[in-house]
């Protein structure tokens, strides 16, 4: 199994899982809830 994780604003799920469709017969969209933190601010 391989995972690709995408942060993305467009396009939307349904066009990314349709255009993976295109290479691959086994495809599956997930949308996950998650925060992005590029640093802490304990960083120098």
């Amino acid at each position: 199994m391989v995972y690709l994780v995408v942060n993305y604003v467009t396009p939307t799920i349904s066009e990314l899982v349709n255009m993976l469709k295109k290479h691959k017969k086994s495809v599956e969209g997930k949308k996950l809830d998650y925060k992005y933190v590029l640093s802490n601010g304990d960083s120098k």
